[in-house]
């Protein structure tokens, strides 16, 4: 680890108790990111995390609602503790948490990881907590379809197809809304810590109302679990075998979960060009992975079982539940 650089100092210099000696005692290392600057700082026994705003989509992100959210949800004993904000410049420090990560790729996740993150999902969304902002799938998805609109950032192959699939299933998922609940909205394996049995998350940036269930269909597709890790899961988050309708609500949550991460991916791309070139290739399988689910027949078996259970009205939230028209993206960002 090597002495702070100059932009960490003058973070750590406003955190409280920070003299000035022991900002020159501290040690730091990047430990990366990919819309982000973070370090871990070690200093006389303490150790923080220092986030500071870095290219890409990080201009995206409502930082005042990250730092309201992460503060509640740290009350819930759910991520860090937060040491300092500053909205306005994107600059955040929290605890730096020390522990094992639970999910990893190609390593099949043990019991007590699963059920501990189910845990952790099934504490935040029962709370009661009202965080700062809702989350509307289907902008989501236009959204970031429109930031993706690059002239140097090729329009995969798959795109269309798990669009098109897209318009369907939110459609579905619309006429059957659940309650928004406080949701991490982002908890893939990077953003998992366990510590003393506990599951802790970081990273809030995307952190808002949701239906609930999308934090467990994101974990699944983000840590690529399979059918026997994904059961254990969802029974430890519900108590037991969850019944048909959400069961069905996961599995038509799940590929969406890949779309959006794919077209985040894109993007990213997009607005950051070579430094994000390796976004390019997980995109490409994400999206290939989702456009198969969407038209496959285990996500028709899952509509009509969604479709049998009772509907709810439809939210007055004034979007419609449909993915961008694939003719209008074409034009924007042709295929390659």
């Amino acid at each position: 680890m090597r002495r702070p650089p100059a932009a960490v100092r003058a973070v750590l210099e406003r955190v409280p108790g920070m003299t000035p000696d022991l900002v020159d005692a501290c040690r730091a290392r990047r430990v990366g990111g990919l819309t982000n600057h973070t370090y871990r700082v070690s200093c006389v026994g303490r150790r923080v995390a220092v986030r500071l705003p870095g290219p890409g989509l990080g201009a995206e992100i409502d930082r005042h609602a990250e730092a309201h959210n992460a503060a509640l949800a740290a009350g819930l004993g759910v991520a860090p503790g937060l040491v300092l904000a500053d909205p306005a410049c994107g600059v955040l420090v929290t605890a730096w948490v020390t522990g094992r990560r639970p999910f990893g790729a190609g390593r099949e996740p043990a019991v007590s990881a699963l059920t501990a993150a189910a845990k952790a999902l099934r504490t935040l969304h029962q709370s009661g907590t009202v965080f700062r902002g809702q989350v509307r799938l289907a902008a989501e998805l236009e959204r970031y379809a429109r930031l993706a609109s690059s002239p140097g950032t090729p329009w995969p192959a798959h795109a269309d197809a798990a669009l098109r699939g897209a318009s369907a299933t939110l459609c579905a998922l619309d006429a059957h809304p659940l309650p928004p609940a406080p949701c991490h909205n982002d908890p893939s394996p990077g953003n998992w810590v366990l510590r003393h049995g506990l599951a802790l998350l970081l990273d809030w940036e995307y952190s808002a109302m949701n239906d609930p269930a999308w934090d467990l269909a994101c974990l699944a597709a983000e840590a690529n679990l399979d059918p026997v890790a994904e059961t254990r899961l969802l029974a430890a988050y519900y108590g037991g075998a969850p019944d048909r309708p959400r069961t069905a609500r996961h599995a038509l949550l799940r590929p969406l979960a890949d779309l959006l991460a794919a077209l985040w991916l894109l993007a990213q791309h997009a607005r950051d060009g070579h430094r994000a070139f390796e976004a390019l290739a997980p995109a490409h399988t994400r999206l290939a992975r989702a456009a198969s689910a969407l038209h496959g027949s285990g996500h028709r078996a899952s509509l009509r079982a969604l479709a049998g259970h009772r509907a709810q009205p439809p939210r007055q939230d004034g979007v419609t539940a449909r993915a961008p028209a694939p003719t209008a993206r074409r034009r924007a960002a042709p295929p390659s």
